[in-house]
């Protein structure tokens, strides 16, 4: 199976205190699943989130701890089968999770580099056909960039959840930030 997309989100931001920040985002999306040389179906996703986070420095580290809460959705259509739609095979899931965990980046000259772990759980699910494997250790790595002069930020990183018996789920992002 294959899945191609996109999704675009609104952020805000919150600095609450030195340490403490508060971030939300609510997002809209679009993809096209493959499941076979000729199976294909389209899907509409839709998100919302919300991450408490504290951060510490301690010298070029920075250790951070995060509580997060995530709520999605998927429409997904119906199947069309070498250029014929099957109804009845498309439906609807719904995901609420949440995540506690940790990171450690490493500052070097407007670049930070990290790695991390999370415990995730999902506390409700569109229920399947296969066993539900209800917590998941969530990998992080990748890079962030920051340049206050001009006034961007970005990143790339790999997320990977590891403990789930039926589900593989690998994700690589990026993103950039411009301010006014």
């Amino acid at each position: 199976m294959r899945s191609d997309g996109y999704m675009v989100a609104a952020y805000l931001g919150l600095q609450l205190s030195e340490k403490l920040a508060l971030d939300v985002a609510i997002g809209s999306g679009d993809a096209d699943r493959k499941t076979g040389a000729q199976t294909k179906n389209d899907i509409d996703r839709d998100f919302y989130a919300a991450n408490l986070t504290y951060a510490h420095w301690h010298g070029a580290f920075q250790v951070t701890g995060k509580a997060s809460w995530l709520h999605g959705k998927e429409d997904v259509g119906d199947n069309v089968f070498a250029g014929t739609k099957l109804p009845g095979t498309g439906g609807t899931t719904k995901l609420n999770q949440g995540k506690l965990g940790a990171e450690v980046g490493y500052w070097i000259d407007g670049f930070m580099p990290y790695v991390g772990v999370a415990y995730a759980r999902d506390t409700s699910r569109t229920k399947t056909v296969e066993p539900w494997d209800k917590t998941a250790l969530v990998w992080s790595a990748g890079v962030n960039f920051f340049s206050l002069k001009n006034k961007i930020t970005g990143g790339i990183g790999y997320q990977g959840e590891s403990n789930r018996s039926h589900t593989e789920n690998d994700t690589w992002t990026a993103n950039i930030s411009m301010a006014f």
